[in-house]
């Protein structure tokens, strides 16, 4: 509501249109290409600091609180200021994502951040794989590429994605990544066991 009643600030319901492409002082970052590559040098700086904070003690207080807030309050987290940082932490980036996104369409409005957008973000994060690293990558990777795939098979497509939506949660409740770290070990099992010698 805020965004479409405050036009001075926000474009209201017409949105901000003509929003200049994004420039690191006098370099203006241009084309997809350009683009691309940058988001995806954001994109490992970003996991590789999650990474950290996953084996810092931020992040094993944020693991214990996940698994047991009370058990975690009980051995001496300060469970509502880990929230809070946490929370804080995934708006910036938040943020980040939506400023890089403003800036390659030049164009955003109230519509592009609505409802729908919110659940798809949420399907991504959860295929991937809630808890862990890459698992939110890997799902916003198949989320992409699914529906453009799909479109091949015209008035299925629907139905196909729902489909893989649904095996996804049924056989890989936990996400794409971690069934990948479940099904890695399995695998080289069987890849050792066909060469190894009579």
């Amino acid at each position: 509501i805020l965004l479409v009643e405050l036009p001075g600030l926000t474009g209201g319901p017409s949105g901000l249109v003509g929003i200049p492409p994004l420039a690191f002082g006098g370099f203006v970052v241009k084309g997809d290409r350009a683009f691309a590559l940058l988001v995806w040098a954001i994109v490992a700086l970003v996991q590789a600091g999650v990474g950290n904070l996953r084996r810092s003690r931020t992040g094993r207080a944020l693991l214990a609180i996940n698994a047991d807030e009370v058990a975690a309050a009980s051995l001496g987290v300060d469970t509502s200021r880990e929230k809070r940082a946490v929370f804080v932490m995934s708006a910036a980036l938040a943020g980040l994502a939506g400023g890089l996104y403003a800036c390659y369409i030049n164009f955003i409005s109230p519509e592009t951040f609505g409802f729908g957008f919110s659940v798809q973000i949420l399907t991504m994060a959860v295929l991937g794989g809630l808890g862990t690293v890459w698992g939110p990558v890997l799902g916003a990777g198949l989320l992409t590429v699914l529906p453009e795939v799909f479109r091949l098979a015209k008035d299925y497509d629907i139905i196909l994605y729902g489909l893989v939506l649904i095996l996804s949660v049924a056989f890989l409740p936990e996400g794409l990544a971690a069934g990948w770290g479940r099904l890695r070990p399995a695998a080289r099992r069987h890849v050792l066991a066909r060469t190894a010698p009579p």
